[in-house]
């Protein structure tokens, strides 16, 4: 299986910037996954099959489009080519079972299943990242989930009801109405402001317990709701873990937030983190989502003073050096640096 960065220039044709990893699948496992990434292109749910990529309502043109996900490509793009037996790179295009153009967000999403089975298969630790990465149980809430995708509205329910909680599928009217101390609300970042104005009809003092799911073309809104006070963001497609981490932040006291982005400003301690840097022309808000996927879920993402996209996890400061490993392969093109390590610099490619 190859990885292949590609570019292109307003509506021309779409031409290779870089050739990236290459991966060695058995004859057993490649079927295997590549039926897995057909059912992600094809769009239909799967059952046991966690955080596959889901396509919004509206669909696009899938030349300009995410295979998976259906989001909109503007400039850059992955090509993930399933090849049926090791071959030179020029001889790819005639060996390639398959191949999907996807956003960088799916491709890092292929990635971290080639890496680690965990992230489709629901198991509660990932090897070498210590005993913290168990699933807890959610704390118990009521929850009002409105707009999600509904696989998302599953696993949000599913949640609560597995903690004894109770949730609700409601409108955005309604949730306003109903919020009061002790609900939580989940609510999908839209391109039309749908999470911003929920935001906004809340109490001030009730605005931390909305949490924001947003994808990454719905950015501007997640953004609007976080400045607005909403407590927490999350990546669409939702894990369990993920619900159960947002579940905990938002019922601790709101810190330092960035006025930018409306992120939290995670002070540095002893406790470990990472620092993320990326490539030139992805904003600190979709690095923030990025990672916020990829790390486990109780992790905590924000930015530091020096405004840079960082992470604190919940882990031994010995297993560190193992998340990053795998953040490093999942995360191709973003730097992931250990603590007070200096950034590499960067070239970067020109879009």
């Amino acid at each position: 299986m190859w990885f292949r960065e590609q570019h292109r220039q307003g509506h021309r044709a779409w031409s290779t910037s870089r050739d990236g990893v290459a991966w060695g699948l058995c004859a057993r496992c490649l079927p295997r996954l590549a039926g897995v990434l057909q059912v992600a292109a094809a769009g239909r749910p799967t059952i046991g099959v966690l955080g596959l990529p889901a396509a919004a309502a509206e669909q696009h043109v899938r030349e300009h489009a995410c295979e998976f996900c259906r989001a909109p490509l503007s400039v850059a793009a992955e090509v993930v080519e399933v090849i049926p037996a090791p071959c030179r790179s020029r001889e790819r295009s005639s060996a390639t079972l398959r191949q999907h153009r996807l956003c960088h967000a799916c491709a890092a999403w292929t990635r971290s299943i080639l890496h680690d089975p965990s992230a489709i298969t629901g198991a509660g630790t990932r090897a070498g990242e210590g005993p913290l990465g168990h699933w807890h149980r959610a704390p118990l809430a009521n929850v009002v989930a409105t707009a999600l995708l509904p696989r998302d509205a599953f696993v949000v329910r599913q949640g609560v009801a597995d903690a004894g909680g109770r949730s609700a599928v409601l409108q955005v009217d309604d949730a306003s109405r109903i919020a009061h101390a002790g609900h939580v609300t989940f609510v999908a970042a839209s391109r039309l402001g749908r999470a911003g104005r929920l935001v906004a009809l809340l109490p001030r003092e009730l605005r931390r317990h909305v949490i924001v799911v947003a994808r990454f073309d719905c950015l501007a809104d997640a953004v609007e709701a976080l400045r607005l006070g909403a407590g927490d963001l999350l990546a669409s497609p939702l894990s369990p873990q993920q619900v159960v981490g947002a579940l905990e932040r938002v019922a601790q006291p709101d810190g330092p937030r960035d006025h930018a982005t409306g992120l939290p400003v995670l002070v540095e301690t002893d406790a470990p983190f990472l620092r993320f840097h990326t490539v030139p022309g992805v904003s600190v808000i979709e690095t923030a989502l990025l990672v916020r996927r990829f790390v486990r879920g109780y992790d905590e993402v924000g930015l530091n003073e020096a405004g840079e996209v960082v992470a604190r996890l919940r882990c031994p400061a010995g297993h560190l050096p193992a998340a990053a490993a795998r953040l490093r392969v999942v995360l191709e093109g973003v730097q992931v640096l250990l603590g007070d390590e200096p950034a590499r610099e960067e070239l970067g490619c020109a879009a």
